[in-house]
């Protein structure tokens, strides 16, 4: 039981590491998002500046625009599900230390419960020597 609690809660442990190597991934993707959105503001203004002979240059721009909002989205989607698998993680976390400490506690007892029936038992088999004894002597 022990080694299934431990192994849980090492388990646990590793998963909030990894999310948070994930979070910090997204990070860097949204920033990229960031980069990419100023990107294709610059090459609009560009475009404008520029006039008509650019204006393939501007649809693309503003393409590029379009894929930055929405890589910003997903990578916002996406770190909203990281922070409820994190809340769960740690829940579990913490379910699984309170049901090892429970489980400690429980083998406590039942330690603590083996030696008074061995108590009980020694005393049992006391009294009925001293009535083996009683009854010879009678």
């Amino acid at each position: 039981m022990d080694t299934l609690s431990s192994n849980n809660q090492s388990a646990t442990k590793i998963l909030e590491e990894d999310i948070k190597k994930i979070s910090s991934i997204l990070v860097d993707i949204n920033s990229v998002a960031q980069q990419t959105k100023l990107l294709s503001f610059n090459a609009s203004l560009e475009a404008a500046r520029v006039g008509n002979k650019a204006s393939g240059f501007s649809v693309v721009a503003s393409e590029m625009q379009k894929l930055a909002n929405q890589t910003k989205q997903l990578t916002q989607d996406i770190h909203e599900n990281i922070e409820s698998i994190n809340e769960q993680t740690i829940k579990v976390l913490e379910s699984s230390t309170s049901t090892n400490n429970k489980i400690n506690a429980s083998k406590e007892n039942l330690e603590s419960l083996l030696v008074s029936y061995k108590k009980l038992l020694e005393t049992a088999n006391s009294l009925n020597d001293e009535a083996t004894i009683l009854k010879d002597v009678n």
